[in-house]
């Protein structure tokens, strides 16, 4: 399988379905729906439409207030993942099932990946023997980081265990951060010996099961179902802010440094009019270059990438003038923030 680098280019426009799952889960706590939605923006006829969309900051604000109401309850990103079965993730689920192979299935699904409820960056690679997916949250804010990688976890491997025969494909799990109090709580669920304090989480699986067949490989529906997922992702892209379009524009270019002509010129406006609108939203060309170079930087920095090469990456060039702005952006040198 090829490896898929981690991109912090993730669409911020999600499908209501996670969202959802957050609200239901805690309704069986006893938590009303009013105190889960409140400050998100979100309205409760947008949550009930699973063909609606959210932005990501809606995401992340719904998962506070679930996270400040079930704060009693030890892997609460466990306990919401356990909802990700295979066919909430609707027409790109039926994409995997079609596929001809597992491998197809995951090529499938890291091509659709903005179609997933995943807000981390989610890579892919063989080595040593072994297929490694790794999952990380670097891109989001600190205090939702946890929660969100827990479950992207959990849900992955309950993808997985969806698409693949027989109980011996998973080889080991690995966990950021030190072993909690609760750790046999992943163990009982995953099956297999979780190893904790590593830099990111990730799901280690035996490459042999690569190979197996899909039992409703289809290919003509599988055509036509990707028409399908281009399609719903066209459409989500027409819902981007203009500092969305650009911070993607920024991203496909690096290591080189777009210019605000360059960028405009793509839009098919001026400079000036570039700018003025980038005001009106509160933003600048030079802050959003800027937000690129740090969400790429952090995502590289904590998949291990040398620093060094990160540098270059980001545009930087030198690790000197690097560390300095990593320590303006962050408050941390590279080599702080990648151990941590």
């Amino acid at each position: 399988m090829d490896a898929h680098p981690a991109h912090p280019s993730r669409l911020p426009v999600l499908g209501t379905v996670s969202a959802h799952v957050m609200v239901q889960v805690a309704g069986e706590h006893g938590v009303p729906q009013e105190r889960c939605l409140e400050g998100t923006g979100i309205a409760p006829a947008v949550l009930a439409d699973a063909k609606a969309t959210i932005r990501l900051e809606q995401e992340l604000a719904l998962a506070r207030n679930v996270m400040r109401e079930l704060a009693h309850i030890p892997a609460l990103g466990l306990v919401m993942a356990s909802r990700y079965r295979l066919s909430v993730y609707g027409v790109l689920g039926w994409g995997m099932l079609c596929s001809p192979s597992v491998k197809d299935a995951l090529t499938f699904a890291f091509r659709y990946l903005d179609l997933t409820y995943s807000c981390c960056g989610i890579t892919s690679e063989e080595h040593d023997g072994e297929l490694r997916v790794g999952i990380s949250s670097a891109r989001l804010p600190a205090d939702v980081r946890g929660f969100f990688a827990e479950r992207s976890l959990s849900a992955t491997i309950r993808l997985l265990g969806d698409l693949i025969s027989g109980d011996d494909w998973l080889i080991g799990v690995e966990m950021a951060g030190p072993r909690p109090p609760h750790a046999c709580l992943y163990e009982d669920t995953f099956g297999v010996k979780v190893s904790f304090g590593r830099s990111m989480h990730a799901v280690r699986i035996d490459p042999d099961v690569l190979s197996e067949p899909m039992p409703l490989a289809n290919r003509p529906m599988l055509d036509m179902i990707e028409d399908q997922c281009r399609q719903l992702l066209a459409q989500r892209r027409a819902r981007l802010t203009l500092p969305d379009v650009l911070r993607e524009h920024v991203l496909r270019r690096l290591p080189t440094l777009p210019s605000m002509s360059s960028a405009a010129a793509e839009l098919g406006m001026s400079e000036r009019t570039l700018r003025r609108r980038l005001a009106e939203e509160g933003s600048s060309f030079s802050a959003i270059v800027t937000e690129a170079r740090r969400a790429l930087a952090e995502e590289l920095l904590l998949q291990g990438v040398p620093s060094l090469h990160v540098a270059r990456q980001v545009g930087f060039a030198g690790p000197a003038a690097f560390t300095h702005a990593f320590k303006r952006w962050t408050g941390s040198s590279p080599r702080e923030f990648a151990g941590r």
